[in-house]
C-alpha cells in the first residue's frame, strides 16, 4: 500500500511539472517560437500517461460512436491540411494517434482525479506573478476549474465556496474577460448542483443564508472589478463586448467557406490576426465546412454520452464542457497550432471520463 501511494504521488508530481512546463511554454510562445516545441512537449505529455499502465476500455454503443466520430473528425482535418500542403507526421501523432491511445486506456479514467489535481497544482507558481493577458487568464482559469471539479462535494461545499472569491480575484487580475465570464457561469451552475443535493432544514437554511451574505460581502471588491472588466475593458472599441471579433467571423462566413478550408494562414492573410478567437470559426476558416460539420456531430455524441446512463452520473464532464465551449465562443481553443497544450489534454481527459463512466458510484474514480 505504501509503495502504491508513493507511486501515485510520484506520477502526480511528474504531471504537475509537465503541466507547469506546458504553461510556461504557452505564456512565452512568441519568444520561444514554439510550434516545434508544442509537438515535442505534447508527445511527452501523452506518452507519460503510460506511467499509469494500460487497460483496454469496455466498448458499448456510446463509446464506439464517440470514438468513430472523433477519428473521422481528425482524419478530415488531416485531409484538409494535405490539400493545402501543410500535413506533418507530428500533427497526426499528437492530435490523432496518441489521444486515441489515451481514450482507449481505462487506467486514465481510474486516475481522473489525480490528473485534475495535478492540473490545479500546476497553476500555483503562476499566481506568484500574475500577467495581464488572455493566455495567462485561460491557463489560470483552467486550473481553478480542475480544482473545483476535483474537490467539490456535498460535505465540503462551504469550504469550496470560501475558495471562490480568491479564484475570482486571480482570474480578474489576468484581465481575461472571456475566462472570467465563462468561469462565473461554470461555477454558478456547478455549485447550484451541489446545493440542490443537500438536505434542507430550518437550521441549514439559516446557515446557508448567513454564509452567503458573508460570502457576498467578502466578494464585493471582486464583483466591482468584475463589472469594470466586463463593461469597460476596452475604451477604444466603444465598449464593444466582442472587441470587433464579429468582423472576421462574418467575413469568414461570407467569403471563407470552403469544403476543405483555406489553410492555416487564412486569418493572417485576410484579417491580419493570428486566429479567429472562436473555435468553430477557426475550424470553418482553416479546415473547412466538412470538418466543422463532423466536429458538431462529435459534440452531439458527447452530449448524448453525458446524458445517457444513471441520474446524470457524468455531471463533471457536463460542467467542464459547458465551460470549455462557452470559452470557445470568443477564444480559439482548437488544438492544432494552438499554444494551450494543457487544454487539449484536459479535453481528452474528460472525453475519457464520458467514455468510461458507467456507474452511479462516484467513488470508483480514484
Amino acid at each position: 500500500m505504501a509503495i502504491k501511494n508513493f507511486y501515485k504521488i510520484f506520477t502526480m508530481a511528474c504531471f504537475t511539472l509537465i503541466f507547469l512546463y506546458c504553461h510556461l511554454l504557452s505564456i512565452n510562445y512568441n519568444q520561444l517560437n514554439t510550434e516545434e516545441n508544442i509537438y515535442k512537449v505534447s508527445i511527452i505529455l501523452f506518452l507519460s500517461t503510460f506511467l499509469f499502465g494500460f487497460k483496454l476500455i469496455k466498448f458499448d454503443k456510446n463509446t464506439i460512436r464517440i470514438l468513430i466520430v472523433y477519428i473521422l473528425f481528425w482524419i478530415s482535418c488531416l485531409v484538409s491540411m494535405n490539400e493545402h500542403h501543410e500535413l506533418r507526421n507530428e500533427i497526426a501523432l499528437v492530435y490523432l494517434i496518441l489521444p486515441l491511445l489515451v481514450l482507449l486506456n481505462n487506467k486514465i479514467y481510474m486516475n481522473f482525479k489525480p490528473l485534475l489535481i495535478s492540473s490545479a497544482i500546476s497553476i500555483l507558481p503562476l499566481l506568484v506573478n500574475i500577467q495581464h493577458s488572455n493566455t495567462f487568464g485561460l491557463l489560470v482559469t483552467l486550473g481553478f476549474v480542475c480544482l473545483f471539479i476535483a474537490f467539490t462535494n456535498v460535505s465540503n461545499l462551504y469550504f469550496m465556496m470560501m475558495v471562490l472569491p480568491f479564484s475570482l480575484f486571480f482570474i480578474y487580475e489576468t484581465g481575461s474577460r472571456t475566462a472570467l465570464l465563462s468561469f462565473v457561469i461554470f461555477i454558478t451552475f456547478y455549485l447550484i448542483y451541489f446545493l440542490r443535493k443537500r438536505r434542507v432544514t430550518y437550521l441549514s437554511f439559516l446557515i446557508n443564508v448567513v454564509f452567503l451574505i458573508a460570502l457576498v460581502a467578502f466578494s464585493v471588491p471582486v464583483i466591482t472589478r468584475f463589472i469594470d472588466l466586463v463593461f469597460h475593458k476596452r475604451s477604444n472599441t466603444n465598449d464593444n463586448f466582442l472587441a470587433d471579433r464579429q468582423i472576421f467571423w462574418e467575413g469568414t462566413i461570407q467569403y471563407g467557406v470552403r469544403l476543405w478550408g483555406n489553410g492555416k494562414n487564412f486569418f493572417m492573410q485576410n484579417f491580419s490576426i493570428g486566429d479567429s478567437h472562436n473555435l468553430f470559426i477557426e475550424i470553418l476558416g482553416i479546415y473547412g465546412l466538412l470538418p466543422l460539420m463532423i466536429f458538431l456531430v462529435f459534440v452531439l455524441t458527447l452530449i448524448i454520452g453525458i446524458f445517457s446512463g444513471f441520474r446524470f452520473s457524468k455531471y463533471k464532464a457536463a460542467y467542464f464542457f459547458m465551460f470549455f465551449f462557452l470559452t470557445s465562443f470568443t477564444e480559439n481553443l482548437f488544438f492544432i497550432y494552438n499554444r494551450l497544450i494543457v487544454y487539449h489534454f484536459i479535453f481528452i481527459l474528460f472525453v475519457t471520463y464520458v467514455i468510461n463512466r458507467q456507474s452511479k458510484n462516484e467513488e470508483e474514480v480514484k
